[in-house]
């Protein structure tokens, strides 16, 4: 039987959306917006960056601002217990490094793979660093190459090509309009249930 590797969506899974708290803290609504509800996550970075610069928040201030954010209620334990059942667990974000740090501090600092924010010399944004184009699916492929079977969970557009790529996947506390446009997904908004279809929800 082949080996297993589990592949987690952050924010939304794992993460609470990181965005929205940026923007109460900031006092900018239009930073609000994020992939549950904007499909084109090049886009919506390139006017995340944007209007930042627009309103002067640099790297260093969301920064501190998402240092106080916490994992979701439930998600160490259920991370724990994936772990003891797979040992190979793996987070696949759009998120910045930058940004993911704290959290991932609190999660026993799982194996991430991310992007990265590229600065100017005064700490403003001059463009987001893409690890590569459409990673999420790609990285699917990429353990399929050493002839792993993959199980895959995320709640957003920007997780659907990972879970279409995937041997095995399930929506996590997704959006009605995501849960409605790929009903071909089973959806749980319960760790115990998703930890149930990514270990036996189905014949891998």
């Amino acid at each position: 039987m082949k080996q297993r590797i589990v592949c987690l969506d952050f924010e939304g899974t794992l993460s609470p959306e990181l965005w929205p708290l940026i923007a109460e803290k900031t006092n900018v609504d239009e930073l609000k917006l994020t992939t549950r509800e904007h499909p084109s996550f090049p886009d919506l970075m390139t006017r995340r960056m944007a209007t930042m610069n627009k309103h002067g928040i640099k790297l260093k201030d969301i920064e501190e601002i998402v240092k106080a954010a916490e994992p979701l209620d439930g998600a160490q334990d259920f991370l724990n217990r994936l772990r003891q059942r797979e040992p190979k667990v793996v987070i696949a974000s759009d998120l910045a490094e930058q940004l993911a740090l704290p959290i991932l501090g609190k999660l026993g600092n799982p194996l991430f793979f991310g992007h990265r924010f590229v600065t100017n010399d005064d700490g403003s944004f001059d463009h987001y660093q893409f690890r590569q184009d459409d990673p999420k699916r790609k990285l699917v492929d990429a353990y399929h190459s050493i002839n792993m079977l993959v199980s895959a969970a995320g709640d957003s557009y920007n997780d659907i090509a990972m879970l279409q790529a995937a041997d095995n996947s399930c929506l996590f506390r997704a959006p009605d309009k995501v849960r409605e446009e790929f009903p071909q997904f089973p959806h749980t908004d319960n760790y115990d249930e998703l930890f149930d279809q990514l270990t036996e929800g189905a014949e891998l």
